[in-house]
Order: structure tokens, then C-alpha cells, then sequence
């Protein structure tokens, strides 16, 4: 689960829309530190037009708890954040990610 974990974040920062497609759930909810809340179309959408952009992601620690079809992963994300200016935000944050198998393969459905 934690290497799936490392390939969505990888994902994420390359903007991997087809990657991403296959790995967030169609009933996806990702709150941002920030408070906002994105869906899957929204998340994905905001990384393709580059209104979300990331200079650097790594999750510095994961731990994952598996209950049959769904794993719950703890840790704390690094990641540098480019923002319309191009100044460049660095944030550490704890994030909780929930994921559950649909047909043989993990999705991401609450981050």
C-alpha cells in the first residue's frame, strides 16, 4: 500500500492525469490543508491546467492500517507549492488517506 501511496504522490507532482484517473475514486474527497475541498474531476482538473503545480512532493512518513477491502495511511507530506507568481511555498502537513480495492485495484477515496 505505501509504495501505491508513493506512486500517486509521484502522480501528483508529475500532473499524471491518466495515472491519477485510474488511482482516485470517482466519489473522491481531498481536503487541502488549506480547507478547500476538491472532487475527483476538480482535483485532476486544477493539476492539468496548472492551476495546482508542485515544485517537489515527499511524504516523509506512512504508516498503513489494512481492514479487508479499505487501508487507512497516516504520515506527513513535504511538498513545495508554485503558486500563479511563481513563488515558491514549502508545507509539511499530517494527512490521513483512505483507500479501498474496486476490482482488483486500490483508489484513493478521502484524503
Amino acid at each position: 500500500m505505501l509504495e501505491f501511496e508513493g506512486l500517486r504522490v509521484n502522480a501528483t507532482l508529475q500532473a499524471d492525469v491518466k495515472a491519477l484517473e485510474s488511482m482516485l475514486a470517482i466519489d473522491l474527497v481531498w481536503v487541502h490543508a488549506s480547507g478547500k475541498v476538491d472532487s475527483k474531476v476538480s482535483y485532476i482538473q486544477n493539476l492539468a491546467e496548472k492551476k495546482a503545480r508542485y515544485k517537489s512532493m515527499f511524504i516523509e512518513e506512512s504508516a498503513a492500517r489494512i481492514y479487508g477491502n479499505n487501508v487507512i495511511t497516516n504520515g506527513i507530506l513535504n511538498f513545495e507549492s508554485i503558486s500563479p507568481d511563481e513563488t515558491i511555498a514549502a508545507n509539511r502537513v499530517r494527512f490521513t488517506c483512505v483507500y479501498r480495492k474496486v476490482e482488483k485495484k486500490w483508489q484513493v477515496i478521502s484524503w
